[in-house]
């Protein structure tokens, strides 16, 4: 009962406080200290001139590197940091430090001070990685240099702690919570800003562990004193609100929660703008508590409209910010929740109100796109926008890719300088140095670079950065043959939109997200692929698949149920479906699935191969995204002239030291050395049956010695239709600590910068490629990175960003007797009939390869998913 009066309290005094009343400010304060109290109060666009002005006026008076000015650019970037602009906040942080550490030394508290205004900065970035060592050496030095007990030294205990919950280690958080919060009661005072924030920082802590009486009284405590020492509308106060608006949700208590939510969203609005991150983020929660509520589901729609507009606005105004682009990327990811919330509150809304059908299913499908436009739909998008920029501007190619590599210098010395910011020795203070005096002549050459890409190419900054596809625009790119099938899971059910030239559907299925990812798990697992499960699910599976002679095509039938029978009026008939996936379903070749129940022995060969499998009723296309689609078809070049063996080049069978081993179920990385990794001889037989099929010349092929990243790196590959690499696919760390997915080529005897023998993705980025076909013959080539992340990931991004219009990728370990018929007949047969797209030569060949009866014998037959299931055509394979 004393939850149900507070929220009756706080209603009406929150209401009081938004009443309009003004702030007791008639105008600009006159002096930094002023500035110091409105950003403590949130009020930061009344601190901004006295904050700017002053960093400014300073620069121009003292110089950049006087101690007054590091001071400033400190006070400056806290301010950035509180308006959400983060990549103003990181530049001037980290000079900051720079010049700090220089004028007053690594140990200095100024020093540190600005060293923890660039961990928070961090930490609201989700950052996490780069912040614990800046907090360990700010602890470390604090409480050597100035106590214990100096409030620099209980805050960096205090982040440290919040690391350590963060990161799930709850019982390591606690105990340094509350050391921290009983040090601050007694140094600060019980009713300190720092402390009441410490106090629900351990509410919410005790909240996780399940001690719910223990957080509610804690989160409660902490509100009561926030609102007796700073009142309603102070942003310590809203912390708390939001603290007990969590635990309420926590616990379903969803009408508790909602007024709380609706008051405090309307407070960070008034106080930061509709597209703040703490307004986004208030606002999300109060949507999503709404759909959570009986019979309130449709109102959630206003507040999912304010945070997609939010969210597109800040997109937008990172895109044009000349060091925004990975932040922007970096919330796309996080965020995408709030473009899903939008599309099950129109849902919703549907249900209630049919006559808004267009306009909601208008808002709903922009939506789910946006939930998906990650990195992989993005650099096709850039990849088609600048071969057609290239076709009618000449000299634009050169310039974008010389504005790619300054980029790419920029991001890396970044990065650096964000690994070196927790040493506190010598050595790293020299490296910072070293980066940070690198860094102008990056940033300026940036700079240029855009200032001409602007000036001189207007329509491939506008093409570089789309909105969303529209569904009549969609009903126009398609042919009266192809239909399109988006499928995206939230957390109340999954979205289905089919979409053809003459009819559309949208369906919400009941299967959430976490329900989808189990099932598709399941799936991929019984299929071969490197799945994460716990030894309970590994034996479970295993009994079930009896050693991998069986496949659950119940589960793929009831996937099938649910995911695509809804909506397959619309596509019933067609001759191409083009899938786009979000999540772990993006990483399922949906051809698996069963489209009829299933009779039979799941481990019979005869039953599989009578089975109803939807690879047979479709010619089925996977793409990063509808706009990716978009591009390729409205900036096609000119069909190629010639036979279709023209112009091919393929690269395998790597000489490394291990033995010979073939590809598939059992083939894993043997060894974390590159060099003693597993000979792969049937690579080379599979190049060689390419080679004869296509008519091509013998020294097309390039195995064994001649299959070296140099060579492939400095061949010109513009004139190449076909282009074949048959080797080890690695994902990030598998071998060595090679950060990000790659191939395996013929190891150098001295690596060195252009070969090391591993071909990473972001060296394939930099190729220069023209090609129609890029067959990808290894395993994992189009895993993602994490159930969550995009399925076209890592090699499948890097590809098209190089210029590959269709890939055949795997999505587990390709086996070696059936990877050579499978991409050699695809190849046979388009040959053979210039007519067939190369989706129809694709659903051919993997019907051809499950028909195989021969071998049958011995437990690995071809009728199961596992042989003839792993690739995927991505991109517009409908040519």
């Amino acid at each position: 009962m004393r939850s149900v009066r507070l929220i009756a309290v706080l209603t009406a005094s929150l209401a009081v406080a938004a009443s309009g009343q003004p702030s007791g400010t008639a105008g600009p304060p006159a002096d930094p200290a002023r500035a110091d109290a409105l950003v403590a109060r949130g009020q930061y666009d009344a601190a901004e001139p006295i904050v700017l002005g002053d960093y400014e006026a300073l620069v121009r008076n003292a110089g950049p590197e006087d101690p007054r000015t590091l001071a400033a650019a400190i006070r400056l970037g806290i301010l950035r940091t509180g308006q959400g602009r983060f990549a103003e906040a990181e530049t001037l942080l980290q000079r900051a430090v720079l010049g700090l550490e220089r004028a007053a030394g690594r140990d200095h508290a100024d020093t540190l001070r600005a060293l923890n205004a660039l961990s928070r900065l961090y930490e609201r970035q989700r950052r996490l990685g780069e912040v614990e060592p800046i907090v360990l050496r700010i602890m470390e030095t604090s409480e050597r240099t100035l106590g214990t007990d100096h409030p620099l030294t209980l805050q960096a205990i205090n982040n440290l702690a919040v690391l350590r919950f963060r990161a799930g280690q709850l019982q390591e958080a606690e105990p340094l919570l509350v050391r921290n919060l009983a040090a601050r009661e007694r140094v600060l005072g019980a009713d300190h800003a720092d402390t009441l924030n410490g106090l629900g920082n351990l509410a919410d802590l005790r909240d996780r562990l399940g001690r719910t009486a223990e957080a509610e009284a804690l989160f409660l405590r902490a509100f009561e004193a926030a609102r007796g020492r700073y009142g309603l509308a102070h942003p310590v106060t809203l912390n708390a609100i939001g603290g007990l608006a969590g635990h309420y949700r926590r616990r379903r208590r969803f009408a508790e929660a909602e007024p709380l939510l609706d008051r405090l969203a309307g407070a960070y609005q008034r106080l930061h703008g509709d597209s703040h991150p703490a307004t986004i983020g208030a606002v999300q929660a109060l949507a999503e508590v709404r759909l959570a509520l009986p019979g309130r589901a449709a109102d959630a729609l206003p507040a999912a409209r304010l945070v997609v507009a939010g969210l597109r606005t800040r997109q937008r105004d990172g895109a044009d910010l000349l060091f925004a682009a990975e932040q922007a990327e970096r919330e796309r990811e996080g965020l995408a929740d709030g473009y899903l919330t939008l599309a099950d509150a129109a849902y919703a809304a549907l249900q209630r109100d049919r006559a808004q059908g267009p306009q909601l299913a208008a808002e709903a499908f922009a939506a789910l796109q946006d939930s998906m436009t990650g990195a992989a739909g993005q650099a096709i998008v850039q990849m088609a926008a600048r071969r057609r920029a290239e076709r009618s501007e000449p000299g634009l190619g050169a310039l974008i890719r010389e504005r790619d590599a300054a980029a790419r210098a920029w991001s890396a010395n970044a990065a650096d300088y964000s690994a070196v910011l927790g040493g506190s020795d010598d050595v790293a203070a020299e490296l910072r140095g070293e980066l940070a005096a690198a860094r102008p002549a990056i940033e300026a050459r940036l700079r240029a670079l855009d200032a001409r890409l602007r000036a001189d190419f207007p329509r491939y900054a506008a093409m570089a950065r789309p909105e969303p596809v529209g569904l009549e625009a969609a009903r126009a790119l398609l042919r009266s043959d192809e239909a399109l099938l988006m499928i995206v899971p939230t957390r109340s059910g999954t979205h289905l939109f089919a979409v053809s030239r003459g009819d559309m559907r949208w369906v919400r299925t009941p299967p959430t997200r976490a329900q989808v990812n189990g099932a598709v798990r399941r799936l991929l697992w019984d299929a071969g692929a490197r799945v994460p499960a716990s030894p309970e699910e590994q034996a479970r599976w295993l009994a079930a698949s009896r050693e991998g002679r069986a496949f659950d095509r119940r589960t793929a039938y009831e996937v099938h149920q649910q995911l695509v029978a809804p909506v397959a009026s619309v596509l019933a008939g067609k001759r191409h479906v083009f899938v786009i996936a979000a999540g772990r379903l993006a990483q399922l070749p949906l051809g698996l699935l069963v489209a009829a129940p299933p009779a039979g022995d799941d481990a019979d060969p005869a039953a599989l191969r009578a089975t109803a499998w939807l690879a047979d009723r479709y010619a089925l296309i996977q793409i990063p995204s509808l706009q990716s689609l978009h591009f390729q078809r409205r900036f096609a070049r000119p069909a190629r002239a010639g036979a279709a063996g023209t112009g091919f080049v393929g690269f395998g069978d790597p000489l490394l030291d291990g033995a010979a081993a073939t590809r598939g179920r059992g083939a894993i990385a043997a060894s974390r050395d590159l060099r003693r990794l597993a000979r792969l001889p049937g690579t080379a037989v599979e190049l060689e049956r390419m080679r004869v099929a296509l008519g091509a010349p013998a020294e097309a092929l390039y195995l064994r010695e001649r299959a070296t990243e140099q060579r492939l790196r400095s061949m010109d590959l513009t004139g190449i239709r076909i282009l074949a690499l048959a080797t080890h696919g690695l994902t990030a760390g598998e071998v060595g600590s090679a950060p990000e997915p790659g191939l395996v080529l013929t190891p150098p005897a001295s690596p060195g910068e252009q070969d090391d023998g591993y071909l990473s993705a972001s060296e394939v980025a930099s190729l220069d490629l023209d090609a129609d076909w890029v067959i990808l013959s290894a395993c994992n080539t189009a895993a993602g990175a994490s159930d969550d992340a995009p399925g076209l990931s890592g090699l499948a991004r890097a590809f098209f960003y190089a210029g590959a219009r269709t890939l055949l990728a795997s999505h587990w370990p390709v086996r070696d007797d059936v990877a050579p018929v499978l991409t050699v007949r695809i190849l046979e047969l388009q040959r053979a009939d210039p007519a067939l797209s190369r989706a129809e030569a694709f659903q051919r060949a993997m019907r051809e390869v499950r028909g195989d009866t021969g071998h049958d014998p011995g437990g690995e037959s071809w009728a199961h998913p596992n042989a003839w299931a792993a690739f995927t055509l991505i991109g517009d394979g409908a040519s």
